[in-house]
């Protein structure tokens, strides 16, 4: 259990890291091309989201009543991303 925990925290560290990478890129085309400020936090909000749905759809840990209000929030999210 211990493990899986461990292996649970390094995914997430990871999947933070890949985010943290997206965002950097995506400044440095914005910085390139002008664009709107907007779109690069609408495009970081859906990538952040789907990371969290992903995270509980793939982890049997996770799924857990409690979390079906955190995928609920996390899906209006991004919606809200790529209508924003």
């Amino acid at each position: 259990m211990m493990i899986m925990m461990m292996t649970m925290m390094m995914m997430m560290m990871m999947i933070m890291m890949m985010m943290m990478i997206l965002m950097i890129m995506i400044i440095i085309i914005s910085i390139n091309i002008n664009i709107n400020i907007n779109n690069i936090f609408n495009i970081f909000a859906f990538v952040s989201n789907v990371a969290i749905i992903f995270a509980v759809i793939k982890n049997l840990f996770l799924q857990k009543p409690c979390n079906i209000p955190l995928c609920s929030l996390a899906f209006a999210d991004c919606l809200t991303g790529i209508t924003a």
